[in-house]
């Protein structure tokens, strides 16, 4: 097992004393968070992949979740961590180029302390409005045969006003560089519907409310490859998920965020297909 190269986001870095994501061929060992956050996600993936729950909310989510293996304890620099193991998304693709996007209006759950509600405001404080941020990105660059990184600092100075430009820069990869505009629009009309087909499931489902939880799409940087036409959708990190409590509540923050996102993407295609 190495580090996992393509992480853009979330908890584990080296540098924040944790020990960051693994990858396992196929599977990625994400480690638990401290203070029971980790705890709650991984009872949250136990949960929806419950063979026994026959509900279809839960049958049509694990859709959009990258698979769920269970638990593992791994030694690591001579401790013993536990990791929730998962799909390796980016695992189809020779050069993934991957986008971590935070959804939702708001990042912490309605019955966190004032002072981590005014922490989390404080991060991106027009996330209120935009809907979603960009975490980070990893792209890759066919002319250094390396990737450009962009940290959350990066997302952190992003005004709603440049969100098409960080996506017009994300999408500066494989087909997107070299490939002709059928090509283009095609593998963005595919993100769209696989982005509309999560936004259906937002509507119907009464289940949860998913706060500081993302979005991570995934394309491939590498125009020759095989998989140079796909792109994949993730949902992915669900510590604060909360249960929905009343009646037929729905997840409006992270509803917004779609429709965000989705009307910026829309206005992208038709960048691309005035290029």
């Amino acid at each position: 097992m190495q580090h996992f190269f393509y992480q853009v986001g979330g908890h584990g870095q080296k540098n924040s004393g944790n020990f960051g994501m693994l990858v396992d061929g196929n599977k990625i060992l994400k480690p638990l968070q401290p203070s029971g956050r980790g705890q709650r996600e991984l009872d949250f993936y136990v949960e929806v992949y419950d063979k026994n729950n026959k509900n279809e909310d839960l049958f049509l989510l694990r859709s959009f979740l990258s698979h769920f293996y269970g638990e593992r304890k791994v030694e690591v620099d001579g401790k013993i961590m536990s990791y929730i193991v998962l799909e390796n998304a980016a695992a189809g693709f020779q050069k993934p180029c991957i986008v971590d996007l935070k959804m939702g209006r708001q990042t912490y759950e309605p019955d966190a302390p004032l002072e981590k509600k005014n922490k989390e405001e404080t991060k991106y404080p027009i996330q209120s409005e935009s809907g979603f941020r960009f975490v980070g990105m990893k792209i890759f660059n066919p002319k250094t045969e390396t990737y450009d990184s962009y940290e959350r600092t990066f997302g952190y100075l992003l005004t709603i006003e440049k969100f098409f430009d960080a996506f017009k820069l994300f999408f500066s990869s494989g087909l997107f560089e070299s490939g002709s505009l059928q090509a283009k629009v095609k593998l963005m009309e595919t993100l769209i519907e696989k982005l509309r087909s999560v936004q259906a499931f937002f509507k119907r489902q009464h289940l949860y409310r998913f706060y500081s939880s993302s979005i991570l799409i995934i394309y491939e940087g590498d125009a020759c490859s095989e998989s140079a036409e796909k792109v994949e959708v993730r949902l992915i990190d669900f510590s604060h998920v909360c249960a929905i409590q009343e009646k037929d509540g729905i997840d409006e923050g992270y509803l917004y965020g779609l429709n965000k996102l989705l009307s910026i993407l829309f206005n992208v295609v038709l960048d691309i297909k005035g290029s």
